[in-house]
């Protein structure tokens, strides 16, 4: 994953987005040892509160590891937020309140796209 990063920067790119899912394992480890920042996107949901911590506890661990302060993890966008559903406010207020070190990004749910994905059209 370095090598694909350094590769990247010699060729003139100044952003390098690597798209893991949210495991441990040697590949995704390659690729948080290979980044400058972690940006997380998660859904509104109960479960994504614990799910922060146990990610935050294992990068943390990567940097004792790797003795690093890399990558960095300031960064968590809240995506399909439903203003309709109660549940999905109170689970963001949760979120800040455990990760009061963050900066959260929120993107609300546009239901021009699910209306466009049940009919089988384009959103345009």
């Amino acid at each position: 994953m370095r090598k694909i990063v350094r590769e990247a920067a010699d060729l003139g790119y100044r952003f390098c987005l690597i798209d893991t899912h949210p495991d441990f394992v040697p590949l995704e480890r390659a690729a948080l040892i290979a980044a400058d920042e972690v940006i997380i996107p998660v859904m509104p949901d109960a479960f994504v509160v614990s799910g922060l911590e146990i990610f935050a506890d294992h990068l943390k661990k990567l940097r004792e590891d790797e003795e690093t302060d890399k990558p960095y993890f300031t960064r968590i966008i809240i995506n399909g937020i439903d203003g309709r559903i109660k549940l999905h406010a109170a689970n963001i207020e949760k979120m800040k309140a455990v990760g009061g070190v963050f900066t959260f990004y929120e993107i609300p749910v546009d239901p021009c796209f699910r209306t466009a994905q049940d009919a089988n059209l384009a959103i345009q």
